[in-house]
């Protein structure tokens, strides 16, 4: 029998550093050892073959143009076979070889840098379809090829292959009408390989495959330790836990269709997404990403932007900036306000480290930041949900890969200030906006808060002041408050207490309120004075209704209405009540009378004069303190 063996070629991996194609020695000590395995006994190549899948492409026009270069840089080797390995992905593979001289190729040119270094043996299961070099092994699987090169049958002759067919279209398979439905679904043999065999099978395993394999295990989820090449008691109880729950006698040693399918489901995953490593030197990091799923965007200082490729949906934001780790807080508030991450979001920071967790209906989304010697960096990575299987693998992978390469950040300078109170976006991050904001007040020490039924009626989420989530209780009749209570306590700088009686017709006062929806940080204090006090008497209490002249904005909506002493006589309501409209710079606002059905009696009691400093009345500058102390921002979300 005669074995050809693919072309080989001194052309860099796509994802490593490059090597001249003139290095002899390597070249002549490949073509030794090949030579050796075209001479092996006949009574070896009996034996089970095996190939070594070198790199998958996303494409078969990218899998082919990377054969022919193997060729054209080494024309004496043949060529190297692609074979269709599903989801339009296809494989390049060397072989079919001899275990042990497989074993011995693949060190070897690993050594001389001319294959990845994930490069690795298998029996070629997800090799489905053999579609170039055109000729009698077309259509066939790599199993199919290898047990009729160990046993020397014939291959069908060869036939012209189809110029019409273009690079990306599918090649219909070329089978033998007796092997047809075994070629398309190989039955797999019961693994006879005995732990002893499968113990001096890892013998002669190197320390970077094993590393991959320990790799494989943690992209598993059965390997929680260091990747570091040695096989100890975690390892062998990882693989014992993979062995059982893949149905295999968990003996802790892999046998070699076992590892060929570790390995196999491993690189299968790796180029679905497209999994390499990403140095850039600008950001002074390196990681492993999805780039079958995202492709580099653009520098936004201090951010590095990667879109998604094709119809992916997924995100990636690379995080570079300087930093002590105590700035993690506040890296935390600004990715909570962020669009990309969800609403919900939830985010513990650890021992120089950031991590945040988001999930809604739609997408799913996490950030990972560590500290590294006075700089700041990390990812935020979001994806849609019919991803999850895939990303929820990846991330990990991300987070461990995680390196930063130097002090190099992407803001030296440190002029991008990520505060989101009132931007739109912020390097190329969009802010999220809720649906409409106004303003409460707080009326105990939890935290509750007062304010207007229509500013929270019909939210699917209502915050107090910025990202405290709030249980809302609206009220059972007209002209009462709605109470929110935070699911969170907060400790309010101020709590509101109210006046023990009704407002006056002209009396002066003033009006707290988030009057441009938060953007200004902090609440603005307005002058006014009561217009007309309307009192009504409906069923189960009284109801006080004001009417307002002073100069309000939307957002001051649910702001308390503060006499000269300090007390809360009502909560603004707007200048349009049951289809009224006030002329321009005047409101209606409720009254806060209590006793009244208005207030629940456990939450304001009516407080006597408050005092400042000792004199009759608080100073212009106190009231003002503590009208901003006790107002609440409020927001609703769709």
């Amino acid at each position: 029998m005669t074995k050809t063996f693919p072309a080989l070629g001194c052309l860099p991996h796509p994802r490593g550093p490059s090597r001249p194609a003139g290095h002899l020695r390597s070249a002549l000590h490949i073509l030794l050892l090949l030579a050796l395995v075209l001479l092996l006994p006949q009574s070896l190549l009996a034996a089970p073959l095996v190939w070594l899948q070198i790199e998958s492409q996303p494409s078969r026009t990218e899998a082919i143009a990377r054969a022919k270069e193997y060729a054209r840089r080494l024309p004496d080797l043949g060529p190297v076979h692609v074979f269709a390995s599903g989801a339009r992905w296809h494989s390049l593979a060397l072989g079919p070889l001899e275990e042990d001289a497989a074993w011995s190729l693949r060190r070897s040119l690993r050594r001389a840098r001319l294959i990845p270094r994930d490069a690795f043996i298998t029996e070629g299961r997800g090799l489905r379809r053999h579609v170039w070099p055109a000729g009698p092994l077309d259509g066939l699987d790599a199993q199919t090829i290898a047990k009729r090169a160990a046993s020397g049958t014939p291959f069908p002759a060869a036939s012209a292959p189809d110029e019409n067919i273009a690079d990306d279209e599918p090649v219909p398979a070329r089978t033998e009408p007796a092997a047809a439905a075994t070629s398309a679904a190989p039955v797999p043999e019961a693994d006879r390989e005995t732990p002893a065999e499968a113990k001096r099978r890892e013998r002669r395993l190197d320390r970077e495959t094993k590393r991959r394999i320990q790799e494989a295990l943690a992209w598993s989820g059965h390997y929680r330790a260091a990747i570091d090449g040695a096989f100890g008691r975690g390892t062998r109880a990882a693989i014992a836990r993979w062995q059982k729950d893949n149905g295999f006698a968990p003996t802790g040693y892999l046998t070699g269709r076992q590892m060929e399918k570790l390995l196999g489901d491993y690189q299968r995953f790796l180029d679905i997404a497209g999994m390499s490593t990403w140095e850039d030197e600008k950001a002074g990091l390196r990681i492993d990403l999805p780039l079958g799923l995202v492709t580099f965007d653009r520098y936004d200082p201090p951010f590095a932007h990667f879109a998604p490729r094709g119809e992916s949906g997924v995100r990636i934001v690379l995080v570079s900036r300087p930093g002590k780790a105590a700035a993690l807080s506040g890296l935390r508030n600004f990715f909570k306000a962020v669009d990309l991450m969800p609403a919900n979001s939830e985010a513990l920071i650890k021992k120089g480290t950031l991590v945040m967790r988001g999930t809604d209906g739609e997408r799913q989304s996490r950030v990972f930041l560590r500290h590294f010697n006075g700089t700041l960096k990390g990812y935020l990575v979001s994806w849609p949900r019919r991803l999850d299987a895939l990303m929820e693998r990846a991330e990990p992978r991300m987070a461990a890969s995680l390196v930063s390469t130097g002090k190099a950040t992407l803001d030296p300078e440190l002029t991008t200030e990520l505060d989101p109170e009132g931007a739109a976006s912020i390097a190329g991050l969009e802010i999220r906006k809720p649906a409409r904001s106004g303003s409460g007040v707080f009326v105990d020490e939890r935290g509750m808060v007062l304010t207007v039924p229509d500013l929270v009626a019909d939210c699917a989420r209502v915050t107090i002041d910025h990202d405290t989530a709030a249980r809302v209780i609206l009220p059972e009749g007209p002209g009462q408050p709605a109470r929110l209570e935070p699911l969170t306590p907060l400790a309010p700088a101020a709590v509101a207490r109210l006046a023990a009686r009704a407002p006056r017709p002209g009396e002066r006062v003033l009006i707290a309120g988030f009057s441009h929806g938060g953007l200004l940080g902090l609440p603005s204090v307005t002058d006014g004075k009561v217009v007309l006090p309307l009192v009504e008497e409906p069923a189960g209490g009284t109801t006080a209704l004001m009417t307002l002249r002073a100069p309000l904005l939307e957002g001051d909506r649910g702001g308390p209405v503060i006499d000269r002493s300090g007390r809360v006589l009502g909560l603004v309501l707007g200048p349009a009540l049951g289809g009224r409209h006030l002329p321009e710079g005047m409101s209606y606002a409720m009254g806060l009378v209590p006793g009244s059905a208005t207030i629940p009696a456990t939450v304001i009691a009516a407080s006597s004069d408050i005092r400042s400093d000792g004199s009759a009345r608080p100073s212009r500058a106190a009231l003002e303190e503590m009208a901003r102390n006790m107002t609440a921002l409020v927001a609703c979300w769709k």
